[in-house]
């Protein structure tokens, strides 16, 4: 008989805490104090190997990110007083999306590029493909787009030829990229190959990719994206799961559900409250004002555009504030009170149409089929005596002219 070594049981309790907490979404505390007991004892050689350091990651993926933040620096600490630089730039891996999660951009893009030459100077090349992929998805938030692909695609060939998760790691930022110039058939490209990596892994939990992925796919297959949506929503972490909803939401109204789209939104928004994530929180809240507009509750879509905006320009998020105000600018300040007869779906197409949107824009624009719009497009053409978009447009200016107050 012998007595079995501490540092050697607090390090096999770190993967059967992590499938723990990936399998039911809950910090095992149980088994995390006991393993930081047994490391006070006796800790494992490599510090990015101790239950402290795994500890940093699942706080992270439950929404705590003081504690998350705090753990991660107790490991770089230890490994520097230890003398373990190997174990460095693990300690770092994590921050950039802690911050880039918590709003504090400047600092992901800060702790990114440091993660990336501690990476370089160790010479982990495993670690050096994960800081690129940092450092482009905060580049790709702030809207620095061609730095950010440039830099991924060149890293893309020595990913492919090891870690496939690399590979996964570096098609997902090609993915948020696309969904930010909102080219939703080539994110759909790049993500699609994310995912078949994730899910080949045996990852029990959904990933951030899923998001990006269902909002590409909504346009076009929304088949594949009701599967996609469903997988996320099942496996979703506490931080993710308010964009889960939200893909939800986007998918319901794709499927013309506006009610059902405004309570998985809604929802959406009371998980926001739990975890603060304020890019997370605007794509929501643009989300939430295209359906709102959709229902014709401008001022209700106003005031969630207008807030959308507000964050994404304190983030230092361009493209999305420029998503955000093109939506705002979709949102009628006023209309004729005659309609000429028109629904609500038909002043919403001639609007688009006389905005000089294409058949195919407008079916993406209001997740309608392009036979629905030119169907559409024909009943307003003969309620409103036009047989052109050029005649539509003159027309509905016209009324909104009529339709000003008269200058006292």
């Amino acid at each position: 008989m012998f007595d079995a070594d501490p540092a050697l049981i607090s390090e096999a309790l770190v993967p059967l805490a992590g499938a723990e907490f990936m399998e039911t979404g809950h910090i095992p505390n149980d088994l995390v104090e006991r393993g930081l007991a047994l490391e006070e004892l006796s800790p494992p050689s490599s510090v990015g190997d101790r239950m402290s350091a795994a500890l940093g990651s699942w706080l992270k993926w439950d929404g705590d990110f003081d504690g998350a933040r705090l753990w991660f620096e107790k490991t770089y600490q230890a490994a520097l007083d230890e003398g373990d630089e190997g174990s460095l730039p693990y300690a770092l891996s994590h921050l950039p999306q802690v911050e880039l999660w918590s709003g504090n951009w400047e600092r992901a893009e800060a702790r990114a590029l440091e993660h990336l030459e501690l990476a370089e100077r160790t010479g982990q090349s495993l670690e050096r493909l994960t800081a690129i992929y940092n450092v482009a998805l905060v580049g790709a938030h702030r809207g620095r787009i061609d730095e950010a692909r440039a830099s991924v695609e060149e890293a893309l060939p020595e990913a492919a030829a090891g870690d496939q998760w690399n590979v996964y790691q570096l098609h997902s930022v090609l993915g948020f990229i696309e969904i930010s110039l909102g080219r939703h058939a080539e994110a759909a490209e790049s993500l699609r190959r994310a995912i078949e990596i994730f899910e080949g892994s045996g990852a029990h939990s959904a990933t951030f990719v899923y998001e990006d992925y269902a909002e590409a796919l909504v346009v076009g297959d929304l088949e594949a994206a009701e599967q996609v949506v469903a997988a996320y929503e099942g496996s979703a972490l506490r931080t993710n799961k308010a964009s889960a909803l939200r893909c939800l939401g986007l998918w319901r109204a794709a499927r013309q559900e506006l009610d059902e789209a405004i309570s998985a939104l809604d929802e959406a928004l009371v998980h926001h409250q739990q975890v603060k994530m304020p890019f997370g929180h605007a794509r929501t809240l643009l989300v939430l004002g295209q359906v709102r507009r959709r229902r014709g509750e401008r001022k209700a879509a106003r005031d969630a555009l207008s807030a959308a905006i507000t964050t994404f320009d304190e983030l230092g998020a361009p493209l999305w504030a420029e998503r955000a105000r093109a939506e705002l600018g979709r949102v009628p300040i006023r209309r004729a009170a005659d309609r000429d007869g028109l629904t609500p779906t038909e002043e919403q197409i001639a609007e688009l149409v006389a905005g000089g949107r294409t058949n195919n824009e407008v079916a993406q624009e209001l997740f309608l089929s392009v036979k629905t719009v030119e169907s559409n497009l024909t009943r307003i053409y003969r309620k409103l005596g036009v047989r052109s978009r050029s005649a539509l447009a003159a027309r509905l200016a016209a009324r909104e002219k009529d339709a000003e107050p008269a200058k006292p």
